[in-house]
């Protein structure tokens, strides 16, 4: 079996927007917040969380993989009237939409390259060559640096696997903890 990939150039999505930002001005009288709406999101959305919690995995000085949880404080912003929490995840050099069939168990290595997987749907195991497991769901964000040593592997969950890989190619991993 193999991860089907959907490639996306950055910037590419750039006319789409600036197509739907006038209509998204137009429309501010009928997208206001309702309180008694009743919101059917798969993964729960929390519009005041100003923090985002993050799965740091890198390379230890023992050349093996570890993770560590990280919070991630949001910026505050307006948009069209709208009151945002964002978070800058800096400019990525590919963005690649990928799925994973179930179950599947991909061999331990070390990341290609500094990497961020948001998890859109699905959930997967990282199995750290530290012998921990984390387990990352929809609405994961996880931060791979461990662009050296023993690297890790893991395996899909048991209904497949959806995320947003962003590739930072160009930028080299910060030293190790």
């Amino acid at each position: 079996m193999s991860i089907r990939t959907m490639h996306t150039q950055p910037g590419r999505s750039s006319w789409i927007l600036a197509l739907l930002i006038p209509l998204a001005a137009c429309a501010a009288k009928t997208h206001r917040v309702r309180p008694d709406a009743r919101c059917d999101a798969p993964v729960p959305i929390s519009y005041s969380t100003p923090v985002l919690n993050v799965t740091h995995v890198f390379t230890g000085p023992d050349g093996l993989s570890h993770s560590e949880l990280q919070r991630d404080v949001a910026q505050s912003t307006t948009y069209l009237g709208a009151s945002l929490q964002q978070f800058q995840l800096g400019d990525p050099a590919n963005v690649i939409v990928m799925t994973g069939p179930p179950n599947f168990l991909y061999p331990k290595h070390p990341a290609p390259y500094r990497e961020i997987y948001f998890v859109l749907a699905g959930s997967m195991t990282i199995e750290l060559s530290d012998g921990t497991e984390p387990e990352v769901q929809a609405g994961s964000l996880v931060l791979f640096e461990d662009v050296t040593g023993a690297g890790h592997g893991g395996q899909f969950g048991h209904c497949g696997f959806v995320a947003m890989d962003l590739q930072y190619r160009a930028q080299a991993a910060p030293a190790s903890h």
